[in-house]
């Protein structure tokens, strides 16, 4: 069975200094998906799970990631961030639910 989610990022385009912090949002519109995903994509490359989350406040952060930082205080929405930018984290993101 397949379900038509409207998902929300907010920005198309992102851009930041080094060193500051970066925030990344995501919404979605419907209370019967539990499960949100973030994922990378850098330039050439292909999809990189970041995080899983199964419920409000929790995640699942893939070790590569472990300097981004999950919150999800509903499960309508969530953020991803890092504390410090540096040309690491040039890249594609995705949320998905």
């Amino acid at each position: 069975m397949c379900q038509e989610v409207k998902v929300d990022q907010g920005h198309k385009l992102l851009l930041v200094k080094k060193g500051n912090l970066v925030e990344l949002s995501c919404q979605h519109y419907t209370e019967t998906n539990y499960a949100m995903y973030w994922y990378q994509q850098k330039e050439g490359k292909g999809l990189q799970l970041m995080v899983y989350s199964t419920d409000a406040s929790s995640g699942d952060m893939e070790d590569s990631f472990k300097t981004w930082t999950f919150n999800r205080p509903h499960l309508l929405n969530s953020t991803l961030s890092v504390a410090a930018a540096d040309i690491e984290h040039s890249a594609v993101y995705f949320c998905a639910v």
